[in-house]
Protein backbone atom coordinates (compact mmCIF):
# COMPACT_ATOMS: atom_id res chain seq x y z
CA UNK A 1 0.00 0.00 0.00
CA UNK A 2 1.28 3.04 -0.65
CA UNK A 3 1.04 6.13 1.76
CA UNK A 4 -0.91 8.81 -0.71
CA UNK A 5 -1.69 9.43 -4.48
CA UNK A 6 1.72 11.28 -4.31
CA UNK A 7 3.80 8.51 -3.20
CA UNK A 8 2.12 6.68 -5.83
CA UNK A 9 2.53 8.75 -8.50
CA UNK A 10 6.68 9.11 -7.93
CA UNK A 11 6.54 5.25 -8.59
CA UNK A 12 4.33 4.30 -11.49
CA UNK A 13 4.61 6.46 -14.22
CA UNK A 14 2.90 5.42 -17.78
CA UNK A 15 6.13 2.89 -18.71
CA UNK A 16 5.82 1.19 -15.49
CA UNK A 17 2.76 1.08 -15.30
CA UNK A 18 2.65 -1.09 -18.73
CA UNK A 19 5.65 -3.15 -17.62
CA UNK A 20 3.52 -4.22 -14.40
CA UNK A 21 0.70 -5.23 -16.07
CA UNK A 22 3.01 -7.20 -18.82
CA UNK A 23 4.51 -9.12 -15.94
CA UNK A 24 1.15 -9.78 -13.92
CA UNK A 25 -0.18 -11.36 -17.15
CA UNK A 26 3.01 -12.55 -18.63
CA UNK A 27 5.97 -13.54 -15.71
CA UNK A 28 8.73 -12.98 -17.68
CA UNK A 29 12.01 -15.84 -17.56
CA UNK A 30 14.55 -12.45 -17.38
CA UNK A 31 14.91 -8.71 -17.61
CA UNK A 32 16.14 -9.35 -21.12
CA UNK A 33 13.31 -11.55 -22.09
CA UNK A 34 10.96 -8.63 -20.47
CA UNK A 35 12.54 -6.45 -22.43
CA UNK A 36 12.32 -7.87 -26.03
CA UNK A 37 8.29 -8.19 -24.92
CA UNK A 38 7.74 -4.87 -24.31
CA UNK A 39 9.82 -3.33 -27.09
CA UNK A 40 12.20 -1.38 -24.52
CA UNK A 41 15.90 -1.22 -24.20
CA UNK A 42 17.54 -3.39 -21.20
CA UNK A 43 18.90 -1.19 -19.15
CA UNK A 44 15.35 1.28 -19.29
CA UNK A 45 13.47 -1.72 -18.09
CA UNK A 46 16.77 -2.80 -15.42
CA UNK A 47 15.88 0.57 -13.69
CA UNK A 48 12.10 0.32 -13.66
CA UNK A 49 11.80 -3.07 -12.46
CA UNK A 50 14.38 -2.35 -10.12
CA UNK A 51 12.25 0.99 -8.83
CA UNK A 52 8.56 -1.53 -8.41
CA UNK A 53 11.08 -4.05 -6.89
CA UNK A 54 11.74 -1.59 -4.05
CA UNK A 55 8.28 -0.56 -3.57
CA UNK A 56 7.06 -4.18 -3.45
CA UNK A 57 5.58 -4.51 -6.49
CA UNK A 58 7.49 -6.74 -8.32
CA UNK A 59 10.16 -9.64 -7.40
CA UNK A 60 12.83 -10.25 -9.75
CA UNK A 61 14.92 -13.65 -7.10
CA UNK A 62 15.96 -16.14 -9.16
CA UNK A 63 16.75 -13.95 -12.40
CA UNK A 64 12.84 -13.84 -13.11
CA UNK A 65 10.81 -11.16 -12.67
CA UNK A 66 6.99 -11.94 -10.94
CA UNK A 67 4.51 -9.07 -10.36
CA UNK A 68 4.11 -9.61 -5.90
CA UNK A 69 0.44 -8.26 -5.57
CA UNK A 70 -2.97 -8.15 -7.74
CA UNK A 71 -3.70 -4.58 -6.64
CA UNK A 72 -2.27 -1.88 -5.47
CA UNK A 73 -3.64 0.23 -2.55
CA UNK A 74 -3.37 4.30 -1.55
CA UNK A 75 -4.11 4.56 1.90
CA UNK A 76 -4.95 8.24 1.86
Amino acid sequence: AFESWDALAAVLNAERHRLLLHVRAHPASSLAALARALGRDDQHVDEDVTALERAGLLDRSGGAVRATAERVRVEA
